[in-house]
């Protein structure tokens, strides 16, 4: 077969409806196998464990590392709700104080304040991230 340069658009296949459909297809019975597999033959893919008591955290449960020192500062405060309304607050802190400061310069050592504060912020979730993964 020759290639003719002059009758190439009449070879190609649209992608819109033809490829659209062809991968909605496969997609739909990749999931539909998925669904059947997992409804109908549970044990295969859930292994058998003891039901989980959502009283009672077990005590090989650790965050990953970088969830570790909020995970400790929650461990400090007495009740879980001030635990999380402290840090609640501290997120919007931090979010605030991008505007909070309306001076025209924008470099970070004219601004000690933002520094020792940022500083201090380092520290203390290096230290409470350290602290729990040696708890």
């Amino acid at each position: 077969m020759h290639y003719n340069q002059d009758n190439w658009k009449w070879q190609l296949v649209k992608f819109w409806p033809h490829e659209i459909c062809r991968m909605l297809t496969v997609v739909s019975i990749a999931v539909m196998v998925l669904f059947v597999l997992v409804f109908f033959a549970p044990h295969v893919f859930i292994p058998k464990e003891e039901p989980a008591n959502p009283l009672i955290t077990p005590e090989h449960i650790k965050p990953e590392w970088y969830f570790i020192g909020s995970y400790q500062a929650l461990k400090i405060f007495p009740n879980e709700l001030l635990g999380i309304a402290f840090q609640s607050l501290f997120i919007l802190f931090l979010i605030i104080v991008p505007f909070w400061d309306r001076s025209p310069s924008r470099h970070l050592m004219q601004k000690k304040w933002l520094l020792i504060l940022s500083f201090i912020v380092l520290i203390s979730w290096i230290y409470l991230t350290v602290w729990g993964i040696l708890i």
